[in-house]
């Protein structure tokens, strides 16, 4: 049985940011699977994913984001991923998630990356 968490959905000008509260893993990656589709069929292919609620990411959960990952490139647009807790942080490295997404430190950091994008 799929437990259901809660994703919060903020938009900053067309800028989606996902906010996951509680443990991504086998168990609840239907619904972050069911939120990132549901941005994405809006046209939303910049999206930061703000894991500061998140202190455990399994498997299931990192493949949702390297599908979204792959739609939003085929689309010019990227994910972003903000403010992980020092373990997942470690467990993204250490599975090289830092060479296919950006990590970064907070959500204003990644506003100015899209932002910057912008203007090239």
């Amino acid at each position: 049985m799929d437990l259901i968490i809660e994703i919060l959905v903020e938009m900053t000008g067309d800028i989606c940011i996902l906010r996951p509260q509680g443990d991504l893993d086998s168990s609840n990656s239907s619904s972050l699977k069911k939120q990132m589709l549901e941005q994405l069929q809006k046209g939303r292919y910049r999206i930061i994913m703000d894991l500061e609620k998140v202190p455990l990411i399994d498997s299931t959960a990192l493949e949702v984001l390297v599908a979204g990952m792959k739609v939003c490139m085929q689309n010019n647009g990227s994910i972003i991923l903000v403010n992980p807790c020092e373990e997942v942080k470690n467990l993204l490295e250490i599975i090289h998630f830092d060479r296919v997404f950006s990590i970064l430190p907070d959500r204003d950091e990644a506003l100015k990356v899209f932002r910057k994008n912008d203007c090239n």
